[in-house]
């Protein structure tokens, strides 16, 4: 009689064992996996709060006096049937003046490169093409 019930007394041990092991172990992966969705969760918000933030260059311009042109918060700018642009901003070591570069593609196969920098009031640009030439817009949103 005692060969047969310690095979059982055996096998109830190793399972009491493995759950006892096994506990721990559900625990301790419930907490990882739940600050890892934790941290998940919080740079996905931070990152919609961020792309809520329009950049001030976003809007509608009149390009050098006559041209419209749309900026747009997805880094590029459309001035309609004649040219398309990508726009940045560029890191300048003043906090208050926001500086841009737009590369323009015009129909025909021409690139210019712009250099902006947006004025304090938020309504005026100012800056130079890659020849030097004079670039300014004012703001019409």
């Amino acid at each position: 009689m005692l060969v047969a019930t310690a095979p059982s007394r055996i096998f109830g041990f190793a399972n009491a064992l493995r759950q006892a092991m096994l506990i721990p172990f559900m625990n301790r992966l419930i907490f990882l996996l739940t600050v890892a969705f934790t941290l998940c969760a919080t740079e996905s918000l931070r990152a919609q709060a961020d792309a809520s933030k329009t950049d001030p260059i976003v809007g509608h311009w009149i390009w050098n006096g006559n041209r419209n042109v749309t900026v747009e918060a997805d880094g590029t700018a459309k001035q309609p049937g004649e040219a398309s642009a990508e726009w940045k901003l560029l890191q300048t070591n003043n906090t208050v003046e926001r500086k841009y570069e737009f590369i323009w593609h015009r129909r025909g196969g021409a690139t210019y490169i712009h250099t902006v920098i947006l004025q304090t009031d938020g309504k005026r640009l100012e800056g130079r093409n890659q020849l030097n030439t004079r670039i300014w817009a004012k703001r019409i949103d």
